[in-house]
């Protein structure tokens, strides 16, 4: 269980490694990344988070600090948090079924600011790096990496001509 101490230190590290807001474009799809929920206190969602519907008790444990908008709004709009029972980063994505709505990104904070870093770079600055993505980000963190929401993000990423 991560305290509040080490949470708000946690939360700190990201406001310092990562941008306020990333847009990244894959094929056709847009990605826009907010991470402005970073810079108050983490807190878990809240009804005002969501049109409609209950807050499942498996979605207290993720502290929120980003979401990340596909598609011009038009298609999932799933928030980042950190899972304080674990250390892990999560997605939490409200219009999944129940069973899938909380869903592995990486094994800890560091891991996924780092990942999020190397795909952002690769998108929008060095388009080379697309080359070989995926092997990179499971260096990352090997252990999260084959359950976790990356793998996917980069087999498309780089099977899908990008623009930034």
């Amino acid at each position: 269980m991560i305290e509040l101490a080490e949470l708000e230190s946690l939360r700190l590290q990201l406001v310092k490694r990562l941008p306020n807001h990333a847009s990244w474009v894959v094929g056709e799809d847009l990605m826009d990344w907010d991470f402005s929920r970073a810079r108050k206190t983490l807190r878990p969602i809240q009804s005002s988070d969501i049109v409609g519907g209950e807050i499942l008790e498996s979605w207290h444990s993720i502290y929120l600090f980003g979401d990340c908008a596909y598609a011009d709004g038009g298609g999932a709009h799933p928030y980042v948090g950190i899972d304080v029972q674990t250390g892990e980063v999560c997605g939490l994505d409200v219009e999944r079924d129940d069973s899938e709505s909380v869903y592995l990104m990486n094994s800890s904070v560091a891991r996924f600011i780092d990942t999020f870093l190397l795909v952002d770079s690769a998108l929008a600055e060095e388009p080379q790096l697309l080359s070989g993505l995926s092997s990179r980000v499971q260096a990352i963190d090997p252990q999260a990496f084959p359950e976790g929401e990356w793998s996917k993000l980069a087999d498309y990423v780089q099977a899908t001509p990008s623009r930034a």
